[in-house]
């Protein structure tokens, strides 16, 4: 009976503590005010990690007070033909680098062109704007630095960096 006990406590050990892909990775907005350094930092979602050269799709949520979407939007990126490391979606442009079991991106926000504003995945400031806005237990201070953060997000190039172990 305690070998029985045992094995299946080892078993659970080796899945509990076996290294894998990391399930979620850095994503900071490049802010130039100290002030301001603490609300540019976030922890995201990694929905299908980037494996190898191979890998073809890699997604994942970007963050709730930077998109305006309750639990963070999801974004899925596919390679960009021929490229080396650059990927694309509706939403974000991402040129990577994977160096010694490291892999990080430069996002770009894809503004819109001509004014058009109807597609569903595009980011936009104002929706942002107004998820921050409907937050209740979040002071003013906390307000105003966030609201930067999400002017850089929009407007800045890069709009973020993402950043993970492999």
């Amino acid at each position: 009976m305690k070998l029985v006990i045992l094995t299946v406590v080892s078993f659970f050990a080796i899945i509990t503590f076996a290294k894998g892909p990391e399930s979620t990775a850095h994503y900071v907005v490049p802010v130039e005010e100290p002030e301001l350094v603490p609300y540019s930092r976030f922890e995201v979602e990694i929905i299908k990690p980037y494996m190898s050269e191979g890998t073809e799709l890699i997604s994942y949520k970007l963050p709730e007070l930077l998109v305006g979407v309750k639990g963070g939007q999801q974004v899925n990126l596919t390679r960009i033909p021929e490229s080396l490391n650059s990927w694309k979606s509706d939403e974000i442009t991402a040129h990577c680098t994977d160096i010694n079991e490291f892999f990080s991106c430069n996002i770009h926000v894809n503004k819109a062109l001509n004014g058009e504003q109807n597609s569903p995945n595009l980011l936009l400031k104002q929706k942002a704007l107004d998820h921050l806005k409907s937050l209740q237990n979040i002071s003013e201070i906390e307000k105003s630095a966030l609201t930067a953060v999400i002017d850089k997000f929009h407007t800045g190039d890069p709009a973020g960096i993402l950043s993970y172990e492999l």
